[in-house]
């Protein structure tokens, strides 16, 4: 069995590099990134013998879900 309880992934996502450079030389001030929720509580249990296909949108979290 596999079971999956709660798993949530936070990115940081930046429109540019200049909002990366701006946000690391300057900490705490201004936040340049918006946060994305590739995965926000997710829960899963897959007995054995059972096969499951994932499917979704490019970004959606299906690759960091397997991971």
């Amino acid at each position: 069995m596999i079971k999956v309880s709660g798993v949530s992934k936070k990115f940081k996502r930046y429109t540019s590099v200049g909002q990366v450079i701006k946000e690391v030389l300057h900490p705490g001030r201004k936040q340049y990134h918006q946060e994305f929720w590739a995965l926000n509580n997710v829960d899963l249990e897959i007995k054995r013998g059972e096969s499951i296909g994932i499917v979704g949108r490019n970004g959606s979290g299906k690759s960091t879900l397997l991971q």
